[in-house]
């Protein structure tokens, strides 16, 4: 059955428009062809040092549980192996905020800052005038900017982030900087590219090619029109099943397993039609093959621009696994697939910028923007959670007892029939957004004695729900030092000042629905370490340790701190202080 809900997984996935021991490798895949052919530039006698460039991964929900579980499987061909052997990899990073999702996690990891400063509360935001929940990133001022030239409005740029973003200090600092900020998301490229990047593109699910804002561009760089060989939906007819039996041998669950879903015209099992798919843009998004076009992408800029002869910043974010994550959950054949398919394009892209600027010409930082759970059916699969079978709680709190997911909007009748029992008549609750409750303005304007009144009857309404543990509303206090990591403070570092009223934190288990496929899938957004600890792993020949694992969990900040010194500038301006566990040289 074709568990599919088009319309809104369209909406959401286009929300701005209008040291591990290697394994054995399994059999590798015929090199991609037609990659481009990069020529290293021989150093010249007594020329200057070569300018820092510095490459950004963040792969899109990759909890640093998954990393330490999994990354021993890979071979020792790929990527994410080379960057064990070459750098230094740290265990755990962990958010200062308890809204762990892919804007507010981006722009933390940009900015060294939680949201509550750098203005990045969640994924959506609501119009308080309309009522209307639209992206984070949305700007009513700005034009889409496509192969065709600027287009209609409205479209994203940086207008809600309130800090200041590592490309920003970088482009303060060297004015001739090139800053190239490329994603499947936007709110995955525009919090690495800053208000003043060189290139700042994403994919477009409508439209169905790369897309960027007349907030940072009048049209698309050459280098990203793309040609005949491009990796995009015209040019890729489905997503086939890889070495099954190396799947097979990893994974707990069967394909096709209980609550994993189906989205834009894709079935449960393989093999997954993308041409031939309701909405090919759609399908080509929740497959592997988005980070391969953002790594062509990668590749074409390194071969178009001068990298290595003025500081660079490369900001990648990829996003398939967390689109394959969201539909299939962490357990299913398409996250394995997935992320195998992964790994083999982080080494293609390393091997692009040995050619371009050789091996000691760059550093990489890779991290992620929030982690995951699990399914909720997987408690019934025998296996799945080996976590639930020993003595000692889980460090990462994954869970073990029955869940669901909370269907935060279909709350809200109950919600308001609970305001006007509180207060009397009128319209008191405006919406929900994941995980916000948002009040009228007639609400905020009641006299401080009926507020409490109204806070009370709603945040009672909701904890009736089987899922929810608790509601906290909006602090009146200044949040606590970055060091309190209770549950007070993490929700507290997750308002700002357009953010809901109440906050909504679910129970163990429990998520809030993600909308990609209602009834269907896995979410991620709670304060619990599966969710809020991220994996690091950063190479700079020369400057970072090779071979080196941190164990002790770091702050979150720690990403922007380093990549701000291995640009050789100064941390962005309200950027937490993280002392390094890199041991930069």
């Amino acid at each position: 059955m074709n568990r599919s809900h088009t319309a809104l997984g369209f909406a959401l996935l286009c929300a701005s428009c209008a040291t591990p021991a290697p394994h054995p490798a399994a059999p590798e895949p015929t090199p991609k062809p037609n990659t481009p052919q990069l020529s290293a530039e021989p150093p010249v006698a007594g020329a200057a040092t070569p300018s820092p460039l510095v490459v950004t991964i963040v792969v899109d929900q990759f909890a640093a549980w998954l990393a330490s579980e999994r990354l021993p499987k890979l071979p020792a061909s790929g990527g994410f192996a080379r960057l064990l052997r070459e750098g230094t990899y740290v265990k755990e990073l962990r958010y200062a905020h308890a809204i762990t999702d892919t804007a507010p996690g981006h722009a933390a990891l940009f900015t060294g800052a939680p949201p509550s400063v750098h203005g990045v509360f969640a994924n959506q935001r609501v119009d308080r005038d309309s009522g209307a929940i639209v992206s984070i990133t949305r700007d009513p001022t700005a034009k889409l900017v496509t192969a065709s030239g600027v287009g209609s409005g409205p479209s994203a740029s940086t207008r809600g982030l309130l800090a200041e973003p590592v490309a920003d200090r970088l482009r303060a600092t060297h004015p001739d900087a090139l800053i190239v900020a490329l994603s499947m998301k936007d709110r995955g490229a525009i919090f690495g590219a800053g208000r003043h990047p060189t290139a700042c593109l994403w994919f477009d699910s409508k439209v169905s090619d790369f897309v960027s804002s007349d907030a940072f561009a009048t049209g698309l760089p050459g280098w990203a029109l793309g040609g005949s060989n491009a990796v995009r939906p015209k040019h890729t007819p489905s997503w086939q099943l890889g070495d099954g039996a190396w799947i097979q041998a990893h994974t707990n669950v069967p394909d096709a397993a209980p609550g994993e879903g189906a989205l834009g015209g894709l079935t449960q099992s393989f093999p997954h039609a993308i041409q031939g798919a309701d909405h090919p843009g759609l399908a080509f998004s929740v497959s592997p093959y988005g980070d391969e076009a953002v790594v062509d992408l990668a590749i074409a800029a390194l071969g178009a621009l001068p990298f290595g002869k003025q500081p660079g910043l490369l900001a990648l974010s990829l996003s398939s696994t967390d689109y394959v994550g969201h539909v299939y959950g962490p357990d299913a054949w398409e996250w394995w697939d997935n992320f195998r398919r992964l790994d083999r394009e982080l080494a293609r892209l390393f091997e692009a910028l040995d050619a371009r600027v050789g091996a000691e010409g760059y550093a990489v930082v890779l991290s992620a923007d929030h982690g995951t759970g699990v399914l909720p059916e997987t408690r019934a699969l025998t296996g799945a959670r080996p976590w639930c079978t020993g003595s000692e709680p889980d460090h990462f709190e994954r869970p073990c007892d029955d869940g669901g997911r909370i269907h935060l909007d279909r709350l809200v009748p109950g919600l308001e029939a609970a305001a006007k029992r509180s207060v009397g008549p009128g319209r008191w609750v405006l919406t929900a957004a994941n995980p916000y409750v948002y009040l009228t303005r007639a609400a905020l304007a009641l006299p401080d004695s009926q507020r409490t009144r109204l806070t009370h009857a709603l945040t009672a309404e909701l904890e009736r729900h089987p899922g929810i543990e608790a509601v906290i509303a909006r602090p009146t206090e200044p949040c606590p030092p970055p060091e309190d990591e209770s549950l007070a403070a993490l929700v507290c570092r997750s308002f700002s000042p357009d953010a809901g009223e109440l906050y909504v934190v679910s129970r163990p288990g429990w998520y809030l629905e993600t909308g990609y496929v209602p009834g269907f899938g896995v979410n991620h957004g709670s304060h619990r370490l599966h969710d809020r600890s991220v994996p690091l792993l950063a190479r700079a020949p020369g400057r970072i340790a090779a071979s080196r694992v941190v164990t002790p969990p770091q702050s979150f900040a720690m990403f922007a701190q380093t990549v701000s010194r291995l640009l050789e500038i100064d941390a962005p301006k309200q950027a937490y202080a993280a002392p390094s566990a890199l041991e930069l040289r």
